[in-house]
C-alpha cells in the first residue's frame, strides 16, 4: 500500500533536515530519503558562523553537545599583513564554532528522528512522477503533495535541473596534527592565486584542523594551491588525515535562478550558498526552515 505524506524531502543534509524538523514541529507529515548509508563525509569548511549557531538553537539543537572548538577570532591574511577581528566586537555571541560537519549532520539527524521524522538512509530517490491529481509519486511507493530537493547540485542534475557550468569549486580535508597557527582563530588567506576566493585553516578540536581552498574563478589552480597550504602549515610527510582532501562543487549562484521543474529546491540544490564567501551551512539551514514555514502557512511556494 502506498503511503501518503504532506512533503517528501530528498537529501538529509542541513537543508533537508532543518526543513523536516520545522515541518513536523508544525504538524505536517514528511519523509526524508537519503541515498547515503550515513550522513558522514561532507566536504566543507567545518565552521559554524554566529548565524548558523543562532538558527540551530532555534531549531532545538543544543550547541554545547555538538563538541568541537569555540573560536573567539577571525584572522585575515593579505599579502603579508594580518587583520584580527574579535567576534565579541561584531556579534551578539563572542564565538563561532569549529566542528566537524559529521558531528553537525549526525546531531541534526538524531534530533530529527527524536522529533518523529521518518528518515530512510541508503534509499536513493530514483523516480518522481506527477500524478493526475497533482500529487507526486516517489519511488513508486510514496505519495506527497510536494517534493523538496535538498540533494545538492549533483542531485539536482539527476532530476533535470540545469546549472551554470562555472560554479565555484572547493577542496578541503581534516588533519590531525600540530599547526603553528593559534587555535583560537579561524584563519583566512587571500591571494591572487585564488582570485575570488580564499584558503583557510580552521581548528575543529584539540589538535584537529580543517584545511581548504575555494574559488569562483581560479578553480583549475586549486589542487596546487591546496597542496602548498598543507605544506606550509603541516609539512609534507606523515600527515594524518581524519578526512582526506576531496573537492566538490559549491552551490552558489549569486542570484542565479534555476528552473526547478516543479520541485521545491533548497540549499546547494537551489544555489543558496554565498557566492561572496562560499559559506553554505547557515544558508542551507535558513532555506530549509523558510521553505517549511511557507508550506505550513498556506502553501505559499508557487505551484508547479
Amino acid at each position: 500500500m502506498q503511503k501518503f505524506y504532506d512533503v517528501i524531502i530528498v537529501g538529509a543534509g542541513p537543508a533537508g533536515l532543518s526543513c523536516s524538523i520545522t515541518l513536523v514541529k508544525n504538524k505536517k507529515t514528511c519523509l526524508v530519503l537519503e541515498c547515503g548509508a550515513d550522513v558522514n563525509g561532507t566536504i566543507c569548511g567545518d565552521g559554524l558562523s554566529v548565524h548558523s549557531i543562532t538558527l540551530l538553537g532555534k531549531l532545538g539543537i543544543d550547541i554545547e553537545k555538538l563538541g568541537g572548538k569555540k573560536v573567539k577570532n577571525k584572522k585575515e591574511y593579505f599579502n603579508g599583513s594580518v587583520r584580527t577581528v574579535k567576534f565579541s566586537d561584531v556579534f551578539c555571541l563572542d564565538f563561532e564554532l569549529g566542528v566537524s560537519r559529521d558531528a553537525l549532520n549526525n546531531s541534526l539527524l538524531n534530533y530529527a528522528i527524536s522529533c518523529g521524522v521518518p528518515i530512510f538512509l541508503n534509499t536513493p530517490c530514483h523516480s518522481i512522477s506527477r500524478q493526475k491529481d497533482n500529487t507526486f509519486l516517489v519511488n513508486d511507493t510514496f505519495i506527497a503533495n510536494r517534493v523538496v530537493l535538498a540533494c545538492g547540485v549533483p542531485g539536482g542534475k539527476r532530476f533535470g535541473l540545469s546549472y551554470p557550468v562555472d560554479l565555484p569549486f572547493g577542496i578541503s580535508s581534516r588533519i590531525i596534527g600540530s599547526c603553528p597557527l593559534d587555535d583560537n582563530s579561524f584563519h583566512y588567506f587571500y591571494s591572487d592565486a585564488l582570485g575570488n576566493g580564499y584558503a583557510w585553516v580552521f581548528p575543529v578540536d584539540d589538535n584537529t584542523w580543517n584545511v581548504g581552498v575555494w574559488s569562483q574563478n581560479k578553480c583549475k589552480n586549486l589542487a596546487k594551491t591546496y597542496s602548498q597550504l598543507e605544506k606550509n602549515y603541516f609539512g609534507s610527510a606523515n600527515i594524518i588525515y581524519e578526512r582526506k582532501p576531496k573537492g566538490r562543487i559549491i552551490g552558489a549562484g549569486n542570484g542565479t535562478k534555476i528552473d526547478t521543474k516543479g520541485y521545491i529546491c533548497i540549499g546547494d540544490c537551489n544555489l543558496d550558498a554565498s557566492m561572496s564567501s562560499g559559506e553554505g551551512v547557515s544558508y542551507a539551514l535558513e532555506s530549509g526552515i523558510q521553505a517549511a514555514l511557507l508550506l505550513v502557512n498556506g502553501n505559499q511556494i508557487p505551484e508547479a
